[in-house]
């Protein structure tokens, strides 16, 4: 009996062993599958056709500078544009000048007749204070498809389709620009100068000038001017000489105003995609419902498409 107890534990042992075992030994296994997407690409571009004058420009002057925008990408999107203008003098990188194109100052003289009169302190003092409007008229567009939105930007009205569509492009937002014929170029300096020589300085080549002793014209009798009679005053010339005058205007470095100056319009472009959530998201201070040839799909009340009118 103690025999068959011993066999009939083992036997009970095993079969905890195998239990046990088991537990550890349940049968598995993975499978997957791959869901392959791909998405398009959002590319766009602002266009423009500039050709910068070849000389400095003058009063009243014009150049061409046409700025459009063109979607060239897969998904429709909206676009809104700004603009700045810097000036700078000749040489020097940081502007003395900017005004951005949502400021009053943008914008904000005469234009008529093709002549463009600035909204500036005074025109004569050589000077160019943060107070002066823009002294360049910027020929703006905004009955062909373009919106002012007040904020300093100009908004399309209309989706940009993707890239083929004959609504992927805008139409010119800008179409020239137009200097004031009022602009303030500076406050020129005059100084006089004399020179007592026995040769006559050669007027072909100015110049050798430095080579002759000049002295610049002092009032000497206070009369409040510069001329020969102070000259008489106090020169003497000797027998064989004779009295040389020389007159030199130079912008005064104090009184530039916008002279001797680079003129910067920088335009900028922003493209968002053209769905409801993005626009409020990227131009959380715009009214959608400003743009009247764009409505929201029915559908699904995100995306935006243009309406039956074209922009």
């Amino acid at each position: 009996m103690k025999k068959l107890n011993k066999k009939a534990a083992a036997g009970i042992g095993l079969g905890a062993l195998a239990l046990v075992g088991g537990t550890f030994a349940y049968y598995s296994q993975t499978a997957s599958l791959d869901n392959p997407l791909s998405t398009g690409k959002y590319t766009t571009q602002l266009v423009e056709d500039y050709t910068p004058p070849t000389e400095d420009l003058k009063p009243g002057a014009k150049w061409d500078k046409n700025v459009g925008a063109e979607n060239t990408g897969d998904y429709p999107v909206l676009v809104r544009v700004s603009m700045k203008e810097n000036w700078s003098y000749k040489g020097e990188t940081d502007p003395y000048k900017t005004i951005l194109s949502e400021s009053e100052l943008f914008d904000n003289g005469t234009y008529a007749g093709g002549i463009f009169d600035a909204d500036q302190v005074n025109d004569t003092d050589g000077l160019a204070p943060a107070e002066d409007g823009t002294v360049v008229h910027k020929n703006i567009l905004t009955n062909d498809g373009w919106i002012d939105g007040g904020d300093g930007y100009w908004y399309w009205n209309g989706v940009l389709e993707k890239k083929g569509s004959d609504k992927s492009s805008t139409t010119h937002l800008l179409e020239g620009l137009t200097m004031a014929t009022d602009i303030d170029l500076g406050h020129y300096e005059t100084k006089e100068y004399y020179a007592v020589a026995a040769t006559q300085p050669d007027l072909d080549n100015t110049s050798a000038w430095t080579l002759i002793d000049w002295t610049q014209v002092s009032d000497e009798n206070n009369d409040g001017l510069k001329d020969i009679r102070d000259l008489a005053a106090v020169t003497s010339i000797p027998e064989g000489e004779s009295l040389f005058r020389k007159s030199e205007s130079n912008l005064d470095s104090n009184k530039k105003g916008y002279g001797d100056s680079n003129y910067t319009l920088t335009v900028t472009s922003e493209f968002v995609q053209a769905t409801a959530d993005a626009v409020n998201d990227s131009w959380k201070d715009f009214d959608i419902t400003a743009l009247t040839n764009v409505q929201v799909n029915a559908e699904d009340g995100v995306n935006l498409e243009n309406k039956t009118v074209t922009p």
